[in-house]
């Protein structure tokens, strides 16, 4: 594969068709855009070439050891970029991936707000009223209840924080809450029309999120993740923020948001 790029590479800088040349004159042709490979394995100790090299198992192991060799050569030749690269590249950059973490961050933090203001609102804390009455599935709350257990009374958070990411899912298209967080959250997947309940993005949010709560070598992002993070954000917070808008204008009216 690297010799492949390389030589195509060679052929667009100098014009010559390889086809028409023996193989022993294109390696002689090619050898000084190896240089960097060969400079980088006679100087790497065994700590470097464990984290440069090691790769994962199976079929995506193969890109990903080319596309670190071609890094290297990059490193060198500036405009050496051969098919795929520039994805790669983007899908490996620590800004990229920073960024995607903290809007994923924002998100949960976004809907947990959220759906608990809303209960608060209309229930109140006495007794916990906002935790029984919003949250109907008994499973949920007892899920919540027993992992708080694990912590001491002074460090015990509400109750909403020992949720899972997927049971906001499951409290926002509760039949009875749907009207509540419909003009929240009602976020139609990328280029698909939409259904009568448009929540699945709450449920690919917390599959993404796994990527920086579990990290391995064959867990990260994607070009298309960033993109799909960056949808959802940019989508849920402009739902926010009209809701807001609707509610402080209707508040000034002397409506009341529900009526």
């Amino acid at each position: 594969m690297l010799l492949d790029a390389i030589i195509g590479y060679w052929e667009v800088n100098t014009s010559i068709n390889p086809k028409e040349i023996e193989a022993e004159e294109i390696i002689l042709e090619i050898e000084e855009y190896l240089q960097p490979i060969l400079d980088f394995l006679s100087h790497a100790n065994d700590d470097l070439m464990e984290a440069t090299f090691k790769v994962p198992f199976g079929s995506g192991g193969l890109p990903e050891y080319f596309y670190r060799l071609c890094k290297i050569m990059k490193a060198r030749f500036a405009d050496f970029e051969p098919e795929g690269m520039e994805k790669w590249e983007a899908e490996q950059s620590e800004e990229h991936i920073l960024t995607a973490d903290r809007k994923i961050r924002d998100i949960v933090v976004l809907v947990q707000r959220r759906i608990f203001a809303k209960f608060r609102e209309l229930f109140g804390e006495e007794k916990d009223a906002y935790w029984h009455k919003g949250i109907t599935d008994k499973a949920i709350r007892t899920k919540a209840y027993e992992r708080s257990l694990d912590y001491e009374d002074e460090d015990r958070l509400p109750l909403e924080n020992y949720l899972d990411v997927i049971d906001y899912k499951k409290i926002v298209e509760n039949k009875q809450n749907w009207p509540l967080f419909k003009d929240m959250f009602d976020i139609p997947e990328p280029g698909e029309k939409g259904h009568a309940k448009n929540v699945k993005w709450i449920e690919q949010i917390n599959e993404l999120r796994r990527v920086t709560a579990h990290p391995s070598e064959k867990r990260h992002y994607k070009l298309e993740d960033f993109e799909y993070i960056d949808y959802v954000h940019s989508e849920l917070t402009e739902r926010l923020r009209l809701y807001d808008e609707s509610a402080t204008q209707q508040g000034e009216l002397g409506i009341t948001p529900d009526a």
